[in-house]
């Protein structure tokens, strides 16, 4: 007898029961038994039987990750070989948009599962560590994004000053008067020796090597010069070249001053005069561009007293000079704390009085060993200079002393110094003349 079994898909496996017998009415998908196993879930399909494997996709990209599941059964998110387009090289079968056949991205992931992460399409970007928008050529890394302090543009030629850079503006302004002739030039680099980087300078110079003359100037009656550059000479609006009024001092500190005076129209040139009012002090000269109306004195002596003056150039005459004006450096800072500290040491205390003084001082100094017969007196400048020094006699350890100012010694704070036993007493006084 023959065994007959039902093997629609011919894939060696069959469903239902076989059948046993000499011949068989012909029904479709029956076929005679040989090696054919049993237990086939799906006779319509001859890739899926027992025997099949399956391969998981869990992100249904169509890409397995080589995980594979033998039966009849499809397990769940796995698929045929057939249904895939590579069976086992996803690298990530929990993102659909991640598997050999995606587009490599900058974003820092194995997008196309090469093993490699961001090949090709990251940017180079440069160290910007002026912050002026413009990297250092040689100092580079390669990002998705641009990193803190880095940027994409690689131009800048100097990247330790952040108004060099390819957008900075170069001009001439010879005379430093705040404008400048021509036009300007935008580039990295200097064009050459006098050029400057444009701040706040304005155009429209007609004379650089003036710096009396530029827009901003009125013009000066009678100088045959085109002092606002507006094309014409001592038109019908002009003003004279007078001497500055209104003096004024301001930021007045322990060794400078800000001094200031008004004027209408820019003469050629101002001269101005200083000096300390100390008996035989000699006027020191500072000649100034007629566009400038203020000046910083530096290098001054503190708790001074100074007067100042100024004077100008109309053409190749001079003005008088102006009335003189006074003011007072302030005391510096360590010669303010010296005033402040009070002076006492093991041995006594030295008493100097009148304080403020005006010819002369009284000293007393009561020391508690009395072996000195002499000692040494002195008086000091905040400075340190010693402008009086005298030996006198102890009498029992006391000193009891009056002693004449010179002459030449100014208002101010003084140290006086009296060394006995080998031990310094000091204490301070103001000189008023």
């Amino acid at each position: 007898e023959t065994v007959w079994v039902m093997d629609a898909d011919g894939d060696g496996y069959y469903t239902g029961e076989p059948y046993t017998g000499c011949f068989f009415i012909f029904t479709p998908g029956y076929v005679r038994k040989t090696n054919q196993q049993s237990g086939d879930c799906n006779d319509n399909n001859m890739a899926i039987n027992p025997a099949t494997n399956w391969y998981r996709d869990a992100d249904d990209d169509g890409y397995s990750d080589g995980q594979t599941s033998v039966g009849c059964t499809r397990p769940l998110n796995f698929k045929l070989s057939t249904e895939l387009v590579f069976s086992s090289i996803d690298c990530r079968d929990d993102i659909k948009a991640i598997n050999p056949g995606a587009t490599e991205i900058c974003d820092g992931i194995d997008n196309d599962c090469d093993g490699l992460t961001d090949e090709g399409v990251t940017t180079t970007f440069y160290l910007d560590k002026d912050g002026d928008g413009f990297g250092n050529a040689s100092v580079q890394t390669q990002a998705c994004s641009a990193p803190s302090g880095y940027v994409a543009d690689n131009r800048d030629c100097d990247d330790n000053n952040k108004v060099v850079n390819p957008n900075t503006v170069w001009i001439v302004d010879a005379d430093a008067d705040g404008y400048y002739p021509g036009t300007t030039l935008v580039r990295c680099t200097s064009p050459g020796a006098g050029y400057i980087i444009r701040s706040t300078q304005l155009p429209g110079d007609c004379l650089d090597n003036n710096a009396s003359v530029n827009p901003g100037a009125v013009e000066v009656c009678g100088n045959k010069i085109d002092d606002n550059c507006n094309g014409s000479v001592d038109e019908t609006t002009c003003f004279p070249c007078q001497n500055g009024t209104n003096l004024n001092v301001s930021g007045i500190t322990n060794n400078s001053a800000q001094l200031s005076w008004s004027a209408i129209a820019n003469p050629v040139q101002w001269q101005l005069q200083y000096k300390t009012t100390n008996k035989g002090s000699k006027w020191v000269d500072v000649f100034l561009t007629g566009n400038l109306r203020t000046y910083k004195l530096t290098g001054l002596l503190s708790n001074q007293n100074y007067q100042w003056q100024v004077r100008a150039r109309c053409g190749n005459t001079w003005t008088v000079y102006s009335v003189s004006v006074s003011f007072r450096t302030t005391l510096s800072v360590s010669a303010r704390a010296a005033m402040e500290k009070p002076v006492v040491n093991s041995a006594g205390v030295l008493k100097v009085h009148p304080n403020p003084a005006n010819g002369f001082i009284n000293l007393d100094l009561q020391l508690e060993q009395s072996k000195a017969a002499t000692a040494i007196v002195s008086i000091l400048d905040l400075r340190g200079r010693r402008v009086h020094t005298e030996k006198t006699a102890l009498l029992n350890g006391a000193l009891r002393k009056r002693i004449q100012l010179p002459g030449n010694m100014v208002s101010g704070t003084y140290l006086v110094e009296v060394i006995a036993n080998n031990t310094s007493y000091t204490s301070k006084f103001v000189l008023v003349r």
